[in-house]
Parts: structure tokens; C-alpha cells; sequence
């Protein structure tokens, strides 16, 4: 398994990871870009499989440590804000592992599972997480509890980003895997409630990505190029 780098600008790739013992299922950098953590699985002596997070200096692509989870492999990884922590989704559970004191705790994340994306508020203060049945879970970080449960994607969650300077939840998904359907949709994460949404196929919907400084959805449509929608454009949508 290897992890390659670009540089988006002049798209010449800049290196490369090697070395990893099994699969990469996430990749996230920090926000200020000097920090990027892979997370999969890792091989023990025994030939057992074992979660794992590594964090690399994104200039030099040297190891700067790795944190081993309780908990099987590491399906989704996100940094908070400050890059003090980072949020882990595995098959059955959320961790929350703070870097610097290597200390993780788990989230009540009871009856998720396969949690393929995660994502932090703008203020690193909320928390959300959602898995392949579709459910998306809200936490507040300073007090570990629950603040928000709801079905969003019937077939799985796939993308989760919060709206900065307000309380909109960009979800990425498919709503049936028979239909081969995607969608994007905005919730008002207070009260789970849809405010939005966008229909898509379900591999434009498995590329969406939320800019915050521009308000821009991204996606690679079918033909290659990319597809741009505002946020502002989904709201009221059905």
C-alpha cells in the first residue's frame, strides 16, 4: 500500500509513503497543512489485524508518531481546528484521541457501524460522525455526550462537513445502492431536519468535498471534470 502526494498547483506528485502493512482507508491534513494522518490497519506478529493512525510531517513525510487504537481499523480520520485532536471512525465506534498526551476516549457511538466519515465544527466543540446504515451522530466535545441522533443516507453515509457560521451539516450519500443514486443534503444539525439537497449519481456522491472559505460543494462528475455547487444554491432544494 502506498500514499502519494501532489502538489495541486503544478499537479507534480511530491512523494510518496511506503512500507504500510495493510490498507489506508482515510487520509486528512491538518488545517494549517503540516500534518498528515493515515488511518487503516495495521499487521501484528501473530498475522492479527490491529487499528492504526499515523501522523507524518506533510514536508519532510517523516513519521512523527503513531496512535493504536482499541478498537478494529480505522475507516475515517478528521483533525480538530487546532490539530490537537483527531476524531478515528471504526467498524463499530468513534474514538477521540487527544495527540500530544497520545490519550483516547470512546464516544457513545452504540449501534453504528462501518463509520466512514467524520468531521469537526469550525469551533472544534462539536463532533459528527456517520455510518453505513445511514445514521449521523452529533456530540459535544466538552462533555462527551450525545446531542443529536438521525438517519440521513438509507445506503450510507459517505461525506460530513460542517457549514461554518452557522448550524447547516453537509451530508454525502447514497439513498439507495440498487438505483446506483447519490445526494448531497444540508440539515439543520439542532434538529436533524433537512434544509436541502442535490441528486447525484453514487460515484459523483463517493467524491464531494465542502470548501469553507468559499461555501463551495465540490465533486468529479462522470465525464472527469469537476461539478461546483454553493451551498447557498442547495438551500431549499428537494
Amino acid at each position: 500500500m502506498t500514499v502519494r502526494l501532489w502538489n495541486a498547483r503544478t499537479q507534480a506528485m511530491v512523494g510518496k509513503l511506503d512500507g504500510f502493512t495493510w490498507q489506508i482507508n482515510a487520509l486528512a491534513f491538518s488545517s494549517g497543512g503540516d500534518v498528515l494522518a493515515t488511518g487503516g490497519a495495521a499487521t501484528k506478529k501473530d498475522g492479527s489485524l490491529v487499528g492504526e493512525i499515523a501522523l507524518w510531517d506533510a514536508k519532510t513525510l517523516k513519521l512523527r508518531k503513531k496512535l493504536e487504537p482499541d478498537h478494529d481499523e480505522v475507516l475515517s480520520v478528521a483533525f480538530d481546528p487546532k490539530g490537537e485532536m483527531i476524531a478515528a471512525g471504526h467498524q463499530e465506534a468513534v474514538t477521540l484521541w487527544h495527540i500530544d498526551k497520545l490519550e483516547s476516549r470512546s464516544m457513545g457511538a452504540n449501534g453504528m457501524m462501518f463509520v466512514k466519515a467524520v468531521s469537526f465544527s469550525a469551533d472544534g466543540k462539536l463532533l459528527a460522525a456517520g455510518d453505513m446504515l445511514g445514521t449521523i451522530k452529533l456530540w459535544s466535545i466538552d462533555t462527551d455526550k450525545k446531542i443529536g441522533s438521525w438517519q440521513g443516507h438509507s445506503s450510507g453515509v459517505a461525506y460530513l462537513a460542517f457549514v461554518p457560521g452557522g448550524r447547516t451539516l453537509v451530508s454525502a450519500g447514497s439513498p439507495d445502492l440498487e438505483s446506483g443514486k447519490g445526494e448531497v443534503i444540508l440539515w439543520d444539525y439542532a434538529s436533524g431536519s433537512k434544509l436541502g439537497m442535490m441528486p447525484l449519481s453514487m460515484q459523483e456522491a463517493m467524491t464531494v468535498c465542502f470548501v469553507p472559505t468559499t461555501g463551495a460543494i465540490l465533486w468529479k462528475k462522470s465525464d472527469g471534470t469537476l461539478g461546483m455547487r454553493q451551498v447557498s444554491e442547495l438551500r431549499g432544494r428537494k
